[in-house]
């Protein structure tokens, strides 16, 4: 296995939350033959491209649950990007794309939250950030990903906009809410 992509997406409808992942592990070879859908499987996600562009998927990964802790949509999305990490822990991989259509996940991620741990947990306004012991698990995991010299990608992909990997992180989410 030369690397994992994982989709991520929260659900909430009705008072419930749920999260939901899917990608694939792969190795950087290209496949034989293209698959019967127009999105091949890339090392950067579900991509419109030529055989020669694709990577051969060794496993698909699904997985999905239910937010308890005050569900929200942002803590079904932060939900998702925790499933994410924690199954990523688990792989002997040492390079992750994580593709999401949250950018208030995605830029707490690269931006927000490690300004608000450098400044104890506080925003410019003097306020703590909303779901801060969520933020804290989730920048936990990324730590954990990372030191030992893992990559890491965060990619945004705009939702409901036909992209396999996220409509399948969107299904998954959907069963867990």
């Amino acid at each position: 296995m030369d690397g994992i992509v994982l989709y991520t997406d929260g659900s909430f409808r009705q008072n419930k939350a749920g999260w939901g992942i899917h990608g694939y592990t792969y190795t950087n070879t290209a496949m034989t033959t293209k698959a019967v859908t127009k999105q091949q499987p890339t090392s950067q996600g579900y991509k419109d491209v030529p055989v020669s562009e694709t990577c051969t998927v060794t496993d698909y990964i699904d997985s999905y649950g239910a937010v308890e802790k005050n569900p929200t949509n942002n803590t079904a999305e932060l939900g998702a990007a925790i499933g994410a990490f924690n199954y990523a822990l688990t792989t002997p991989s040492k390079s992750l794309t994580m593709i999401m259509d949250s950018e208030y996940v995605r830029k707490g991620l690269l931006q927000y939250a490690p300004k608000w741990e450098k400044n104890g947990w506080v925003k410019t306004d003097g306020l703590p950030p909303a779901n801060v012991d969520v933020w804290k698990e989730l920048l936990s995991l990324k730590k954990q990903w990372i030191e030992p010299k893992r990559s890491l990608d965060l990619l945004w992909v705009k939702g409901h906009s036909n992209d396999i990997g996220n409509d399948k992180a969107d299904a998954n989410a959907l069963l867990g809410a």
